[in-house]
């Protein structure tokens, strides 16, 4: 179903499933031994090559990628190898954020499908979905939008700052956490 964009969720009894959009960007972990233990230049290196895999913390003279399948084979040879597998595609290089524009004019639409637009264009969400579930944000929510040839910040804000969430972001990644209500 992921290769679809899409998952399932079990019923209460446990008889049967529901067909659902995952919560959160499904997404695998590795850790791979830097090529010669330079471990900054691969890190550099899957930064410029793969726009939507996360760069995590591992062990020394280690790099850890988190991404899909496909990612983490392209990661491992540019971490190991210090290039692309042989015939591996390209990459799809998409501009960071903070270079991009984004208009847009909807009168009713449900952030879910907005965020699934983005990530088409290789916006990548990052968030607790718990934390986000516990205070009561649902990214099924409608929202009015009209919005012209403005900033990542700016478009972010509106979409996301009513729902009570706050962001960052980072490259193509908009990382999402839920605002603190004032004691």
């Amino acid at each position: 179903l992921i290769q679809y964009g899409m998952t399932f969720r079990w019923n209460r009894a446990g008889t049967g499933i529901r067909i659902v959009t995952p919560r959160r960007p499904v997404s695998l972990s590795a850790r791979y031994r830097a090529k010669g233990g330079r471990v900054e230049a691969a890190r550099a290196l899957v930064r410029k090559e793969l726009a939507g895999v996360s760069i995590e913390p591992a062990g020394p003279g280690e790099v850890g990628v988190r991404g899909t399948w496909e990612d983490l084979q392209v990661a491992r040879s540019l971490i190991e190898r210090g290039r692309r597998p042989a015939g591996s595609p390209s990459p799809q290089r998409f501009p960071p954020l903070a270079r991009r524009r984004f208009t847009l004019k909807v009168a009713r639409g449900r952030v879910s499908d907005i965020m699934k637009q983005l990530e088409q264009t290789g916006v990548r969400f990052v968030y607790d979905a718990k934390a986000v579930e516990a205070a009561g944000v649902r990214f099924e929510q409608t929202v009015a939008l009209d919005v012209q040839k403005v900033t990542a910040e700016k478009f972010f804000g509106r979409l996301f700052t009513p729902l009570g969430l706050k962001f960052t972001v980072d490259g193509v990644t908009v990382r999402l956490s839920v605002k603190r209500k004032p004691d």
